[in-house]
Parts: structure tokens; C-alpha cells; sequence
């Protein structure tokens, strides 16, 4: 269990509180690149408990400022996206792509050098692996994490946006829980990993912290001699590398996709998880992971209309064990059913919780860190994103599945 201090300090995510400082010190995706076209609408944005505007200029390039007008705060979503910048329609203020008002036309010709004075701040922007990427932190931005997926065209990526209605920790503390796949989705797990993770229900987890974040490593009796490692990757601030579903060194294995997610907050109640998929060496097609991208990208609002976000009694009864037919519907459905932020004062945690008490730890002392103007775990400029990967791991009982994941990135 946790304090409700330290639960509150954990969870929110406003500028100022200490989790949403920390926060801040990092990129985020906010929109797929798709979103935004070139002399159209701007979109709003919401991050971080903040509300903003991102804009394709007509000439191509990308914008992204605060959405109030810095006259008398009317939308910048109802701007004009002309050459100039985003104008105004209430008094016609131009505020530039580059940041700064450029035109104040409501004002008398002898008042137009009062426009250089007036604040409008524009954040650094970015595409990726077909998002938008922006840093809202002040000051100058961070180094771009050199992800895996910045450096393959964008048709060998994929991406799923997926809305949750609730605190963005209790989303991402599901990802780093591999105990829950051998119950919530054993009816919804690849056939290669079904067997594995139903053989043996309660792993003895180990988690090795790195100047990152941590391996994840979930193990599994699924023979005599035999263990299967689950090692999920988890950098911090919000991010997880998901192993694949297949065993090193097979035809298989080289043909599933990698595959991360990561946990936006919108507000401390609502997020976005993005799901990112890559392959280093050919296109992916939306329709080769199952259901998964179709439901969440074309079919997830109306599923989320339905009761219970669709659950199906007598299909639990026919021996399907969730009754949810999609496997990130059933992540999303008990994080939300935890309410908007959960009491963690009230929870009663075990060894399988491991991995989760480590991340509350980490961050926690991540955000003592900043406080006290240390530079904190996964902020510097030295995380190996390109060389980090989740790793799926057979191997005999006697041999520790770090030197059966090999390579693994260390600390």
C-alpha cells in the first residue's frame, strides 16, 4: 500500500506539482502526424493538465502553442492557419509559428510595435513513426529519444491511440504486471505465449534496477528443466518495451513486430496510450496483429459506448475467461473500473506486485531527485533507447535469464 501522499505525489500531473515538474522534463507523442494538415484546422491538445493547439503551416511545417489567444484568451482553435502564423478571429492577433505575436491589426498603426512585447510561447515539435511529438517543459528541450522506430520508414511502424478514463499510473503499472496475463487475457493471448503463461499462473518475478528504469523479469516452471522469462523493459518516465510472443532464434520471432507503449496524461483523470509498433526491415499492415489495431483505431469509442465496454457473460460461461474479446480492452476495462485515481492506501500487495512497488519507488525518488536539482533516473542525455528491446526468454532452470537474454542492454 501507499500513503495518500505519496499517492498523491505519484499521480498528478499539473504544472505545478512535483509529478507533473518532473514530467515535464520529457517528450511526449500527442497526435498521429495525420491528425494535422497543411493549412487546416488547428487541433487542440490537452497534456499535462494544460491545454493547447497544434497546426500544420501551409507550407508544411508543424506549430504547436498554448490555445488561449494571449489577447483575451479565445481559442486558437477557431484561428485562421495562414502563412504568418494562427490569426485570431476574434481581433485578428497573429501569433507566429515560431512563437511571438507578429500582428496586432485591433490596434491603432502607431501601436504595432506593442505586439513585440506580448508573450506567446511555442513548444518545440516533432514528427515520428507517424506522431506528433512536442516537449512542454521551458527552457531548452531535452535530446529526442533515439527510439528504435525514428529510424525505419514510417510504413514498417504502426500506430493504435487508445483514451482511458483514469490516472495514467494505474494504466501503466497494468504493462509492468506480467502476472495478470497468465489470468486476465488467457483467452486472449498469441497461441505461442498461451501455453507458457498458463502453465504456470504465479511467477516469481525479479527486477533489476537500471539508470534507466528497470528490467521487468517474470518466470515461469513450464517444465521439468524448462523456464520461460518474460523481461519487459520499463524507461522511465512512461514507457514499456513488451517482449514478443515467440522464442528467440525462430522463423516467428524474426516476423512479429517490436512493439512499446507508452502513457500520456491528459489530466490526472483521463490519458492516451499509445501503442507503437516497428519492424527494422519491412512494411506492417494493420491487420497482422489480430484485431488489435482495427478495433482501437476504427471501433474503440463505440465499444466503449457499450455496458462494461462489451463483456460478454455466456461467452465466460462458454469458457472464455474475461468475456472481452480483445486483449487491450480487458487492459483498459480494470483500469478504469479502479476508479478515476485509485486509493492505493487500500491496496494489499504481493510478490507478484514486485515490479509495481519498484516503479512507485523509482518515481517517487525521481521526483525527490528533481526537487532537489539532481538530474533524475531516465532524464539524462545516456538512456540506450535504440538498444533496449523486451525479451521473451526459454532457458534451462539452472541458468539465470540474464545471461539467457543476452544481449541485454545493462547498467
Amino acid at each position: 500500500m501507499l500513503s495518500e501522499a505519496d499517492n498523491e505525489r505519484l499521480t498528478r500531473v499539473g504544472p505545478n506539482t512535483p509529478g507533473g515538474r518532473l514530467l515535464r522534463r520529457h517528450w511526449f507523442p500527442v497526435l498521429q502526424t495525420s491528425a494535422l494538415v497543411a493549412g487546416g484546422a488547428p487541433v487542440p491538445v490537452r497534456l499535462l493538465a494544460e491545454s493547447f493547439v497544434a497546426f500544420r503551416s501551409p507550407d508544411g511545417s508543424l506549430g504547436f502553442v498554448d490555445e488561449g489567444c494571449p489577447h483575451r484568451r479565445a481559442s486558437l482553435q477557431l484561428a485562421r492557419n495562414e502563412e504568418c502564423g494562427l490569426r485570431c478571429i476574434f481581433h485578428g492577433w497573429v501569433i507566429g509559428r515560431d512563437g511571438g505575436v507578429v500582428e496586432v491589426p485591433s490596434e491603432p498603426s502607431g501601436r504595432q510595435s506593442f505586439a513585440h512585447k506580448v508573450p506567446a510561447r511555442r513548444y518545440p515539435v516533432r514528427e515520428s513513426a507517424g506522431l506528433v511529438w512536442t516537449y512542454i517543459g521551458g527552457g531548452e528541450p531535452p535530446r529526442f529519444p533515439d527510439f528504435p522506430f525514428d529510424h525505419v520508414p514510417v510504413e514498417q511502424t504502426l500506430v493504435a491511440e487508445v483514451h482511458g478514463d483514469c490516472n495514467w499510473v494505474q494504466l501503466l503499472e497494468g504493462q509492468i504486471d506480467s502476472a495478470h496475463l497468465s489470468h486476465l487475457h488467457s483467452s486472449t493471448v498469441t497461441p505461442t505465449l498461451s501455453p507458457m503463461a498458463i502453465a504456470d499462473r504465479g511467477p516469481v518475478f525479479d527486477v533489476e534496477t537500471t539508470p534507466w528504469g528497470m528490467h521487468v523479469a517474470a518466470t515461469r516452471i513450464v517444465g521439468e528443466d524448462a523456464r520461460y522469462t518474460r523481461v519487459t523493459e520499463f524507461v522511465m518516465p512512461n514507457y514499456e518495451f513488451i517482449p514478443r510472443a515467440a522464442p528467440p532464434g525462430t522463423e516467428e520471432y524474426e516476423r512479429i513486430a517490436r512493439f512499446v507503449v507508452t502513457q500520456v496524461p491528459i489530466d490526472d483523470v483521463t490519458t492516451i496510450v499509445w501503442y507503437i509498433m516497428w519492424h527494422p526491415s519491412r512494411p506492417l499492415a494493420r491487420g497482422e496483429n489480430g484485431t488489435m489495431w482495427p478495433v482501437w483505431n476504427d471501433g474503440y469509442e463505440e465499444v466503449r459506448r457499450l455496458r462494461l465496454m462489451g463483456q460478454d457473460r455466456a461467452k465466460m460461461a462458454a469458457g472464455h475467461f474475461s468475456g472481452i474479446n480483445n486483449l487491450l480492452t480487458e487492459d483498459m476495462i480494470v483500469g478504469e473500473s479502479m476508479g478515476p485515481i485509485v486509493d492505493r492506501s487500500r491496496e494489499y500487495l504481493g510478490t507478484s506486485d514486485t515490479a509495481v512497488a519498484r516503479f512507485r519507488r523509482l518515481f517517487l525518488d525521481a521526483i525527490r531527485d528533481n526537487e532537489n536539482g539532481i538530474t533524475p533516473r531516465g532524464s539524462g542525455a545516456d538512456v540506450p533507447y535504440a538498444a533496449i528491446e523486451g525479451r521473451g526468454v526459454n532457458h534451462p532452470a539452472s541458468v539465470d535469464w540474464r545471461d539467457a537474454a543476452q544481449p541485454l542492454v545493462r547498467s
